[in-house]
């Protein structure tokens, strides 16, 4: 299958120059000062042998002399902390000494391990950045499947709770039992790390409740020991000192306040993705519980490090996709409180299935083969008819944050497998569909004529504009009674506005605007909306435009949404709870561009005569999923804009109001579905047939 996605080769191996700087994801990394390039790793080997490979033991290391045996651990110490510079394949890298150390003496669950690739290597210098950020409390990271994060989380853990005094390490999980069998990993790579890296601890050889790095409850001297407990011990001769750490690592169930109160230096939440509403709140956890113990002095120095973690193939339900959607948001680097830290404390990273997928014999991801595996196997899926395996397998292997945060074809409350191919069409267009940009009162003159100019950051996405200027602009002028849009007939606009500049609770919906162009038989004629390619030939019945912004002030969203009555000369629709806008079009003399309540969204206890929109009642909200309903059920190829389609998948009636675009669009198809007896030209009073207006039936 062809594609045309876009994959940026990691920054490190964009070229074969010493950087002093390294882009990872959404953070530059300061590298450390580098050697001299003949004193890195694998200096002077052809290029086709520059690989890495660990570091070789001397079998009879306890048995050396003390100061050759001393000279060797102490070099491994220095390169725990501070890793070692490299060439690998004619590229300079630098390893961080915490990656340096799992590769080199973590072992896997599976009893190997770790091998050297790039996308380790990055994670790891994520984990510098965060490590030596002051005003961070840790990470949060989306990965797809068997990437081996979950074992560099307990590394991370164990590293740092092995070589400091005094200090906890803990974790938890979606479920208590996958808490402890996390902690079993790590008590395998305990049991199986190098003596020289293992300190005392107290209790058996595998504690099942806790690693506690002290000193056994009897007495211990070194005269006292066999050969197996100085080895134990890590005791190589009777001049060591046997000295404890006094540190430990834990786990605690599932439970919210499990760690309330207990400072923490290292913590790993794992799962997040998994939990559901029977489940803890992992944003309760973390946020009330387990952040304020990483911190010192009322909160304001922060002292430890918690790793936040999820699979994106596990994420089924809604809930526990809101929960990972919530450590993602409240994790962008782009949003800094003016304390220093996100909202959630954390940095994201994505793990995307290119980079974390196959890679060579030098540790570099295989790009292309690995966006072909992904893209055919898609092709494939949908070739036989398979569309839901093919979403679930995007999803499984995601190319980019969307993908991963994609909901399960199960929960979207629409038409799931036509929005997930539509937006998986648009995912490999050469080209974009969609003009992004600005409608400007022409010559700047409020009220009159409005135009669209181009700009990349702009408000206004469409799909589709006026070819011919005459269109546009099309007004109806009335005897002593102004004027009014002369499009009716052809376009309508839906609108979730909101009333208030600021929120007492501080959060901040966007306001919407959709455009729609309602269904025209002198374009379209009785094309079969149940045939795929007659729907796709549809020149009408098309969402046409969108827009969804927070404006500083409300008034310059009415104003925006009356700039798109005004062009597209049609009325809106407009929900009564918040009456701004209905009031902002009454107050410059634009009443006319306000669409009546639709006869047919009207109940025996809500049939006011010439009522202004619509309330959004609980009848009404009805109303407009159930239009979305039918027209994601039939037209879902006629539909550009990526933005409306991913708030359709994601949208859940429980947070109804977090999607303000899926509001707008229902009520554009509410208007879309309204009949008209008179035609908009130059007073024309005759009544036309009222299957000119009409795009659907909602018990279609």
């Amino acid at each position: 299958m062809e594609s045309n996605y876009t994959y940026e080769i990691p920054h490190i191996i964009s070229d074969k120059t010493i950087k002093k700087s390294v882009k990872v994801w959404e953070y530059d990394v300061t590298m450390p000062k580098s050697p001299p390039l003949k004193e890195y790793v694998n200096f002077g080997l052809p290029e086709k042998k520059q690989k890495f490979h660990r570091t070789e033991l001397p079998r009879n290391l306890r048995t050396l002399p003390r100061e050759e045996r001393d000279k060797i651990i102490d070099l491994e110490f220095q390169r725990r902390y501070h890793g070692i510079w490299i060439l690998v394949k004619g590229y300079p890298l630098w390893i961080p000494g915490l990656y340096y150390y799992y590769l080199n003496y973590w072992t896997m669950e599976d009893g190997g391990k770790p091998e050297f690739c790039i996308h380790d290597l990055l994670w790891f210098y994520w984990w510098h950045y965060i490590v030596n950020d002051s005003k961070c409390f840790g990470g949060y990271d989306i990965k797809p499947r068997r990437v081996g994060d979950t074992e560099k989380a307990l590394c991370v853990i164990y590293e740092y709770c092995s070589r400091v005094r005094n200090v906890r390490g803990g974790m938890q999980n979606k479920t208590g039992d996958d808490a402890f069998e996390n902690y079993m990993r790590l008590i395998n790579a305990h049991q199986n790390m190098v003596w020289f890296f293992k300190p005392i601890n107290q209790g058996t050889t595998e504690p099942k409740k806790g690693l506690k790095f002290r000193m056994p409850e009897k007495k211990i001297t070194s005269k006292g020991l066999s050969d197996e407990e100085k080895e134990e011990y890590n005791i190589a001769d009777e001049e060591d000192n046997i000295r404890a750490l006094n540190s430990s690592i834990d786990y605690k169930p599932t439970v919210e306040k499990a760690y309330d109160g207990k400072r923490r230096e290292r913590y790993h939440l794992d799962e997040v993705g998994k939990m559901d509403e029977q489940d803890m709140d992992p944003t309760v956890a973390w946020g009330t519980y387990v952040k304020p113990t990483l911190t010192l002095k009322n909160g304001s120095k922060i002292i430890g490090k918690g790793i936040v973690t999820t699979t994106v193939q596990e994420i089924k339900s809604l809930k526990s996709l809101e929960y990972a959607k919530w450590f993602w948001d409240g994790s962008d680097p782009a949003n800094i409180n003016k304390n220093g830290s996100t909202s959630t404390g954390l940095l994201r990273i994505f793990r995307d299935a290119i980079t974390c997928g196959n890679y060579d014999e030098f540790g570099f991801p295989t790009v292309e083969e690995n966006i072909a595996f992904i893209e055919n196997e898609v092709a494939h899926l949908i070739s036989e008819g398979k569309l839901k395996e093919a979403i679930e397998f995007r999803r499984k292997y995601p190319r980019n944050i969307d993908d991963a945060l994609t909901p399960s074809a199960e929960t979207c409350l629409f038409n799931a497998a036509g929005i997930s191919a539509k937006i998986m069409e648009i995912q490999n267009y050469t080209n974009s569909k969609v003009r992004r940009g600005n409608l400007v009162w022409v010559n700047g003159i409020f009220g009159g004529s409005v135009e669209f100019i181009d700009h990349p950051q702009g408000d206004f996405e469409f799909s589709e504009l006026f070819a011919d200027p005459s269109e546009a602009n099309k007004k109806i002028h009335y005897p002593s009674k102004g004027f009014g849009p002369g499009n009716y007939h052809r376009y309508c606009i839906g609108v979730d506005p909101y009333d208030h500049d600021t929120t007492n609770d501080g959060r901040m919906s966007n306001g919407a605007i959709c455009i729609f162009k309602k269904h025209d038989f002198s374009l379209d004629g009785l094309l079969d909306r149940q045939d795929e390619d007659q729907v796709r030939q549809m020149k009408s019945n098309r969402f046409v435009g969108i827009y969804c912004i927070r404006k500083d002030s409300a008034e310059l969203l009415y104003e925006d949404a009356l700039k798109a009555a005004i062009y597209f000369g049609c009325e809106v629709l407009v929900e009564t709870n918040k009456p701004g806008l209905r009031n902002y079009f009454n107050k410059y003399g634009f009443a006319r561009y306000l669409m009546f309540r639709p006869e047919e969204t009207k109940t025996s206890s809500n049939n006011k005569k010439n009522e202004v929109g619509a309330a959004s009642t609980v009848s009404l909200i009805d109303q407009y999923l159930e239009a979305i309903q039918v027209y994601t059920a039939n037209y879902c190829p006629l539909v550009e804009h990526y933005n409306l389609l991913k708030d359709w998948q994601a949208f859940t009636r429980a947070k109804r109001t977090k999607h303000d675009l899926t509001v707008a669009s229902g009520f554009a198809l509410l208007g879309a579905n309204k009949r008209y007896a008179k035609l908009p030209d130059e007073g024309n009073e005759n009544s036309i047939n009222s299957h000119w207006f009409h795009s659907f039936k909602l018990s279609a």
